[in-house]
């Protein structure tokens, strides 16, 4: 007699790859014949802006373009002065598995900006940046379930969790506000510099809509009426939502927003000058759901023999996703009088593996922009990495996404300035497990029936009541029965009775 055993797959998104590359620009800027000769430069900020992703044979391309800043001090009187720069890019991730219709994420974040003066009327500004691009395409888990059990067959069923993406969507939308700067404040010439961040604080599955909501941050460096740099953050909330190809419930959603364009301008009205801001996001969402799969990992016969066809099976799924923090705060020497401007760029998180322990580490770059005791801009830079324990199983890999720093705080103190604010990271853990499955069983009659008996023996160690079953070819059951015993552990060197 052949057991018939039932294939059923279950249908989800499986990811090709998820790698980070790096990329850098360099361009040259020429001074305006109106502005004066270069002293040292000050600070150099940027935005990254995402303007498409695309899979092209076997590579993902993604194209975009960085607006950076750069602050230098002047020769005579050490007065700031601006430039600007726009640097257009196209990154190439090679995917030789990816296949054509995959579904693309990507992240693109900037590293670090540096400048140096190559000659007085010559600055050279060199722009690093990171972006991380996942792939997914469809697929499916089998998996084999019995069917039509005779009372003479015993199997061992297990069930395993798996949390897998299922679908996807994208949503394009603008924001366009108008800044009011504080009372009293007033906007003057130049916009030195802006940079927008990006978060999502609430997200949720309504049918076959995902529906997020979240704040844009929005931090300017600006000079007043007078000249002097002023710097002024906002927050914009949004509420938007993705249609989806199905209808879930009890699925879980992630959001990725990325910015595809910025633009800060000078605004001006009856009442005054304000700042304008027109901010265009594309929001990646990817819907999770949880399951399980059941895997018939062993069987016998109580009466006649047993033959078992297995079969591997790949079971792939997420473990955990969380969100590591940790505290920071340092102090950068120097002559601080007053703070003018500060930044943090988080870079790449960097997971060490030492023995069953690991380590996850934030590095990030903070700069200051400062007036010292003399009256003249200035400016510090300081390295932070930051590392905490990270729970993660010997089997499984993480991958991290380093999250913008929206607490930055920056004070000036008798030795210097005070840098405090909190690094985060994104981590999603994950394992592939392969499992050999029973997908069918043949039974061949017993040529005589057993008379039934008790026998006694004595557990050995590390022995489950399916092992004493299955050498005894009788059921847990009766086992559990005979002795009082309530689940499946039992005492090493027990005595049992086995009814067979």
């Amino acid at each position: 007699m052949e057991l018939e055993f039932q294939e059923m797959t279950t249908q989800y998104l499986r990811r090709l790859l998820s790698k980070t590359q790096f990329h850098e620009e360099e361009t040259e800027l020429a001074l305006p014949d109106s502005y004066p000769d270069a002293d040292r430069v000050l600070t150099g900020s940027a935005v990254v802006t995402m303007r498409g992703k695309e899979q092209t044979g076997t590579a993902i391309t993604v194209t975009g373009a960085v607006h950076a800043d750069v602050l230098y001090a002047a020769q005579e009187g050490g007065e700031l002065w601006h430039m600007e720069a726009y640097l257009p890019f196209t990154l190439r991730v090679d995917a030789p598995e990816a296949s054509d219709g995959a579904v693309l994420e990507a992240r693109p974040w900037v590293r670090s900006v540096d400048t140096r003066i190559a000659s007085p009327r010559r600055l050279v500004t060199r722009v690093n940046i990171g972006c991380t691009v996942e792939a997914y395409e469809p697929a499916a888990v089998t998996f084999y379930q019995p069917q039509d059990v005779p009372q003479t067959v015993q199997l061992r069923m297990a069930q395993y969790p798996l949390t897998l993406a299922v679908d996807a969507g994208e949503k394009q939308f603008r924001l366009t506000e108008e800044i009011e700067l504080p009372p009293g404040a007033k906007l003057g010439e130049t916009i030195l510099s802006y940079s927008p961040q990006l978060e999502i604080t609430e997200r949720r599955l309504a049918g076959n809509k995902a529906a997020f909501k979240g704040m844009a941050h929005l931090h300017v460096l600006y000079t007043d009426e007078t000249g002097k740099p002023t710097s002024h953050d906002a927050r914009f909330p949004f509420s938007q939502y993705c249609e989806l190809g199905e209808v879930y419930d009890d699925e879980t959603l992630e959001v990725i927003p990325v910015v595809t364009e910025c633009e800060v301008s000078r605004v001006t009205r009856a009442a005054g000058s304000a700042l304008g801001l027109d901010l265009h996001v594309l929001a990646q969402c990817l819907v999770l759901r949880r399951t399980s799969v059941p895997v018939c990992e062993d069987a016998y016969c109580l009466q006649g023999e047993l033959t078992p066809q297995r079969e591997e099976i790949v079971l792939p799924g997420r473990l955990d996703s969380a969100v590591c923090t940790c505290s920071v705060r340092e102090q950068i020497p120097g002559d601080v009088r007053e703070v003018i401007d500060a930044q943090a760029l988080p870079d790449q998180p960097e997971l060490r593996r030492s023995g069953g322990d690991a380590e996850l580490a934030i590095p990030c770059t903070a700069s200051v922009l400062y007036y010292d005791s003399a009256g003249l801009p200035q400016s510090a830079t300081m390295h932070i990495r930051s590392a905490e324990p990270f729970a993660l199983a010997e089997n499984a890999s993480c991958d991290a996404q380093a999250m913008p720093v929206l607490d930055l705080s920056v004070s000036a103190t008798a030795d210097g300035a005070e840098v405090r604010c909190t690094l985060a990271a994104q981590t999603v853990s994950s394992a592939t497990e392969r499992h050999a499955a029973l997908r069918g069983v043949e039974v061949t009659d017993a040529a005589e029936k057993r008379r039934s008996a008790v026998v006694a023996r004595r557990c050995a160690a590390g022995e489950t009541l399916w092992d004493i079953a299955k050498a005894n070819r009788t059921t847990v059951d009766r086992i559990r029965r005979a002795n009082g015993i309530e689940g499946n552990d039992v005492p090493t060197a027990a005595m049992l009775l086995i009814p067979v």
